[in-house]
């Protein structure tokens, strides 16, 4: 900061560079903008709300095939587990005995890619919501 209370524009420049190499064209106004909206820190109601926004958007670009695993229920976590478990199980002994390893690492890195990386994702999730769900109730 200056003598004056301001912020430099030597630091202010300093900030832009990221919206300069995207090539997005940036004023004082939106960097005092950008300041000023971060200046307060988010209250829990603020981070629930935000929690709750992204959920209903992640709720609206489901596809047909999340929307119908509603319908059933989801799948519990732990079958989700051992699933992992077995698939892991099967890929190497196939590794393992199979004579064309080359064949096999394609077509099971195939069906890792299209199968078994959605429930992968599906566990991430909800890993991740179970930290954010601890980290709300120990507030």
């Amino acid at each position: 900061m200056n003598g004056n209370g301001n912020t430099s524009s030597l630091s202010k420049t300093a900030k832009i560079l990221i919206p300069i190499d995207l090539e997005l064209e940036v004023n004082e106004d939106d960097i005092e903008e950008l300041i000023m909206g971060h200046e307060n820190e988010l209250t829990i109601e603020d981070l629930q709300e935000i929690l709750n926004e992204e959920h209903q958007e992640t709720q609206r670009n489901m596809s047909p095939s999340e929307q119908e695993e509603d319908k059933r229920g989801p799948m519990p976590t732990s079958a989700i587990k051992d699933l992992l478990k077995k698939w892991e199980a099967v890929r190497a002994m196939v590794l393992e005995w199979h004579p064309n390893q080359a064949d096999v690492c394609r077509v099971g890195d195939f069906y890792n890619d299209n199968a078994i990386n959605y429930f992968r994702k599906i566990l991430k999730k909800r890993e991740k919501q179970s930290t954010l769900d601890m980290f709300f109730n120990a507030l």
